[in-house]
């Protein structure tokens, strides 16, 4: 004895929320197929029986003041469609469908998927692939794959959904690459740099800032330079910046305006301070400290015109040379004098 086993011989109630109805007249045909249901009365009366009362009552008053039963099957599915999915005007769908761009974010396979969609209802015929291949081309987001297309000869639908994906995905991996390489650069950057006392706005201590604001007020008000005590030039400027100090022995300034106590009695106003960096390292200053610190305050707001010492570069744009600026992080790198002497 041979068994076989059948499908329920009836599906869900059509729901329009949950999918259209040429979705659902599909569904049923294939419900029939898996139950060997080929007589008409019954595929009706299956479909009758399925939709559901709300579909069965919009299909009553449709048909009135006829029976749902003196229709075939074929007829009260046609009469639903009409209903719920009314042709849509070929004009209309072709305006959508040539005005259709990919959009910001948008895969290349969800902008065909849409073409496609749009392509339904727009009576084509035999052109639809060569419209789609047209469509692909003129509203693909990115440049070069536009490019690549554009010289394509006998460029093909098929040939040209290739090529974007292709590009698509070579341009995604291009990108996660140079973002690995992005953090394995940064990571061997943080490895390999010394380590800088920074001094700025928020890298002084609120006493430490008052004392060099207030020594560099006293500077400008004198109009000298602190290295040598000249009014004819800044400190930045002097040519004493590597000159040996007699009364301390260290290099920077002169005697003159060395601020370490001279033998015999001391410079006036001259105190330690504690100095905290931004990267919050906290150091008991010697007078030298004190001097390289005040002389990078002082440096760092000095208004004025600089010649331009960014590093530069020439690159080929488009066969174009162009001078760019490298992007070292700043134009200017600041440390202590002293540690800068010492490398």
């Amino acid at each position: 004895m041979t068994t076989r086993s059948t499908i329920g011989s009836s599906i869900d109630p059509y729901d329009s929320q949950i999918e259209t109805w040429t979705e659902y007249a599909e569904r049923m045909e294939q419900c029939f197929i898996g139950n060997d249901t080929e007589e008409p009365a019954k595929k009706k009366a299956i479909f009758l029986s399925s939709v559901g009362p709300k579909t069965y009552k919009l299909i009553k008053t449709l048909i009135a003041p006829e029976k749902p039963c003196a229709k075939s099957f074929t007829e009260l599915v046609k009469l639903v469609k009409d209903h719920e999915c009314p042709r849509p005007s070929a004009i209309v769908q072709r305006f959508k469908f040539n005005n259709k761009k990919q959009q910001p974010g948008e895969s290349v396979s969800a902008f065909v998927a849409d073409l496609k969609r749009l392509a339904e209802f727009c009576e084509y015929g035999p052109a639809l692939e060569e419209m789609l291949r047209d469509r692909i081309v003129c509203g693909i987001a990115d440049v070069p794959t536009q490019r690549r297309l554009l010289g394509e000869k006998d460029l093909k639908f098929n040939r040209a959904l290739e090529i974007t994906l292709a590009m698509e995905t070579t341009v995604k991996q291009a990108n996660d690459l140079k973002g690995q390489d992005n953090v394995l650069h940064a990571a061997s950057n943080n490895n390999m740099r010394p380590s800088v006392n920074k001094l700025g706005h928020s890298g002084v201590e609120s006493k430490s800032v008052s004392s060099v604001s207030s020594r560099r007020r006293v500077t400008n008000l004198q109009g000298c330079c602190y290295r040598c005590g000249s009014k004819n030039h800044n400190g930045y400027e002097c040519r004493h910046v590597n000159t040996e100090c007699h009364n301390c022995h260290l290099q920077g300034h002169l005697a003159a305006v060395c601020r370490k106590p001279k033998q015999g009695g001391k410079s006036p106003g001259v105190r330690n301070h504690k100095v905290k960096s931004h990267a919050t390292n906290e150091l008991d200053t010697s007078e030298q400290e004190e001097h390289e610190a005040l002389s990078l305050a002082y440096d760092l707001y000095v208004l004025g015109n600089k010649p331009d010492t960014a590093l530069k570069t020439k690159v080929i744009i488009e066969g174009k040379p162009v001078i760019m600026e490298i992007d070292t992080g700043a134009a200017v790198s600041v440390m202590a004098e002293v540690e800068f002497m010492r490398l």
